[in-house]
């Protein structure tokens, strides 16, 4: 109840909507109670997630819903875990079908695992493909000092993927450097979805739905006279409709 009260009194919260004056006890009265959160603005932090889910979910105007987020989580002093640590692991795996492309043919693919651990115990993953094996070691190495200025910090993604193309700044914003950034943004994202427990494109602004897909497993610059053969492997491998197809040869 305090909460509420203070959030419903407060004049920068008022200052905030673009859409005039709003009466803020129809608002919360559409399904959204802050008791929920007891009668004390230091909670815990999943409880406050919770809360924060639940209101996410009423059906009012956007700009009030954002607004309202940012001054709950204001109020209620939300804290996020720390980053803690770093795992980066590569592993280089044989293909099925062996990709046969203008740069040469490529039996074997090198991923890499990355893992953020947090304060909290959560952990973050992601993985890149970096196509060349032996320039993996030099990406870990640029990945474990990018790494160190988030170390100890607030997960925060975006904010980390700005400061980080900053620091490459006299690197170069390409090649090795940036696919160092790209493997830990990925598991940022992903340790920040967690946290919340919702899916990564809900927690961007997004929602589940089916999307279409093509399979593109195969299909390389290979003998002509075996794609139609593998074409028809790949259409039934997930009962796919389309599928793709490289070109490009010489004639």
């Amino acid at each position: 109840n305090l909460a509420k009260e203070k959030i419903m009194n407060s004049k920068k919260f008022s200052g905030m909507m673009p859409y005039g004056n709003y009466d803020w006890k129809d608002v919360f009265s559409q399904g959204f109670d802050l008791t929920t959160a007891g009668t004390e603005l230091s909670i815990l932090r999943d409880s406050a997630i919770s809360i924060l889910k639940e209101f996410n979910n009423l059906r009012i105007n956007k700009w009030i819903k954002l607004n309202l987020i940012l001054i709950i989580k204001r109020e209620i002093n939300l804290k996020k875990p720390l980053v803690k640590s770093l795992s980066v692991i590569t592993v280089n795996v044989p293909l099925k079908r062996p990709i046969v492309a203008s740069l040469g043919t490529f039996e074997y693919w090198p991923y890499m695992l990355i893992e953020i651990s947090l304060s909290d115990g959560t952990i973050g993953k992601g993985y890149i493909g970096p196509y060349l094996v032996n320039y993996t070691p030099t990406i870990t190495l640029a990945m474990k000092e990018l790494f160190k200025n988030f170390q100890n910090r607030e997960i925060a993604p975006y904010q980390f993927y700005n400061e980080g193309m900053n620091h490459l700044s006299l690197l170069g914003r390409s090649g090795i450097a940036l696919y160092a950034l790209a493997g830990l943004d990925i598991a940022f994202w992903d340790a920040s979805s967690k946290i919340c427990n919702e899916p990564l494109c809900v927690h961007l602004g997004g929602s589940v739905d089916k999307v279409k897909a093509y399979n593109s497993s195969g299909l390389w610059l290979d003998d002509p006279h075996k794609l139609y053969d593998e074409a028809l492997t790949l259409i039934s491998e997930g009962n796919f409709d389309a599928v793709k197809v490289r070109l490009g040869r010489k004639n």
